[in-house]
């Protein structure tokens, strides 16, 4: 996981970024914020139509099969007071994902994409590689192509995973 203010990276879930003194506890998230995980694909910002809903809740319950641990996308009309990193941060510990998970998170009004992956992934899916594999997905959601896009940056992703597991089997 990275420090969503300075980016310090941790190789193990720490308290106090030793990097900037951010703690969890002190970052106010306003109540409209606070909101509750329904499924894989939590679309609060309403992106989707229902056979994207569909589409993308299959590809990422494939791959969490696949990486034996959960994925979770989240779309939000915004995140203002907090900057996306934060609230993606926050959203991760928030809805109790495991250290084996991932979160996307698509905020619209900042026009900014977000992931936050669990510690014990960072071996096998680092933040620079989910930062590329959502960069991958930008020329479409520019477009407004939102589920295209995801689903490009969860294809990236896969690679990613696959290669690294490949990688370190003897």
């Amino acid at each position: 996981m990275k420090c969503p203010r300075c980016g310090w990276i941790a190789e193990q879930v720490v308290a106090v970024c030793p990097g900037c003194g951010f703690t969890l506890p002190k970052l106010h998230v306003p109540a409209h914020l606070r909101l509750a995980r329904q499924d894989t694909v939590n679309d609060f910002a309403g992106l989707f139509s229902e056979s994207e809903h569909t589409q993308l809740a299959e590809r990422i319950h494939t791959l969490s099969e696949m990486m034996n641990g959960p994925l979770v996308l989240a779309t939000v009309h915004s995140v203002a007071p907090l900057k996306p990193s934060e609230y993606a941060f926050w959203l991760y510990h928030h809805w109790e994902l495991p250290p084996n998970g991932l979160l996307l998170l698509i905020a619209l009004k900042e026009r900014h994409i977000e992931s936050e992956v669990g510690v014990a992934w960072e071996p096998f899916l680092s933040d620079v590689e989910t930062g590329e594999a959502l960069q991958a997905a930008l020329p479409l959601l520019r477009e407004g192509r939102y589920a295209e896009g995801l689903l490009i940056a969860l294809q990236v992703i896969e690679q990613y995973y696959q290669a690294r597991r490949e990688a370190r089997q003897p």
